[in-house]
């Protein structure tokens, strides 16, 4: 499966970076942009501490798209998908989870050529579970992550620039990756709550 720079550029303007090991939203340890203890350790890379260079967390990044996300996505999409789509998803999934989204109904409507109607589903991925309450909310840095996930998928369209990135060629491992567990996050199922009105959903996170 090929991984533009796109998907990186999506990922790294959303996770942010982290040097040393801090929690996120959901109460999950990660590291670099976005990298979880979990993941690592699946990917036989748990002995990383910090600090870390924002170098180090790319290379961190780029492991767990090169031999967890683009292999299972590959094979779980449709041949026909443009190269902007899969960049989406790759982001979107390296977010929420790979077994998330191959349960969603987001993936369903990909899998059947109903881009159109897959739009829609976007926005229903901006809910998190408190890990401490279990209440759910929005998250207004979802709402625009979505937003531009969503136009990355649908239409090409990114926010940094009007070309796109380069591309990266990413080969497909040999390795078993039914054996490689997926990410545990704490996403709300869409459809839970509303997103409210009063979220500005172009506002910067």
């Amino acid at each position: 499966m090929t991984v533009t720079e796109d998907a990186y550029k999506m990922i790294r303007r959303w996770e942010g970076f982290r040097s040393t090991w801090e929690s996120d939203m959901v109460g999950v340890d990660t590291i670099g942009f976005g990298t979880t203890r979990r993941l690592l350790s699946s990917l036989a890379l748990a002995d990383v501490e910090g600090p870390i260079s924002k170098t180090e967390g790319q290379a961190l990044l780029e492991a767990c798209i090169v031999q967890h996300f683009a292999p299972k996505l590959d094979r779980s999409l449709p041949s026909f998908l443009p190269q902007h789509t899969r960049d989406a998803l790759i982001s979107f999934v390296y977010n929420v989870g790979l077994s998330a989204f191959e349960n969603s109904t987001l993936h369903k409507l990909y899998n059947a050529g109903k881009a159109d109607e897959a739009a829609d589903e976007w926005m229903e991925w901006v809910h998190v579970t408190d890990p401490n309450t279990g209440d759910v909310r929005v998250v207004e840095g979802l709402v625009n992550r979505r937003r531009e996930e969503r136009d990355l998928a649908q239409d090409g369209a990114v926010p940094w620039n009007e070309e796109g990135g380069p591309t990266l060629d990413v080969t497909v491992p040999d390795a078993d990756v039914d054996a490689i567990p997926t990410a545990d996050v704490a996403y709300a199922p869409p459809g839970e709550v509303d997103v409210p009105t009063s979220i500005d959903a172009e506002a910067t996170a």
